[in-house]
């Protein structure tokens, strides 16, 4: 089993690996609030090996009128939980 955890903070990177560190081969910390982020990592991930599960550790609350360089609102643009 190939586990990927993607965020965008190195503490819940940390977190995420700690609980499940027997399973864990490599982290990728990475923006993920523009769809180009979004696709460049796509992209990555289908020249894998194809992981059984890929963990997003991002959560983000910015105000609610904020916009991305590509023109979409934060909070619909970023992973939040």
């Amino acid at each position: 089993m190939t586990v990927v955890p993607i965020g965008r903070g190195d503490d819940r990177l940390a977190m995420a690996r700690r609980r499940i560190v027997a399973a864990v081969t490599q982290a990728d910390r990475r923006p993920m609030s523009l769809l180009a982020d979004v696709r460049e990592l796509a992209g990555r991930l289908t020249e894998q090996p194809a992981a059984d599960v890929v963990i997003s550790c991002a959560a983000v609350i910015p105000p609610v009128t904020h916009r991305t360089s590509e023109g979409l609102l934060r909070t619909l643009a970023t992973l939040t939980r």
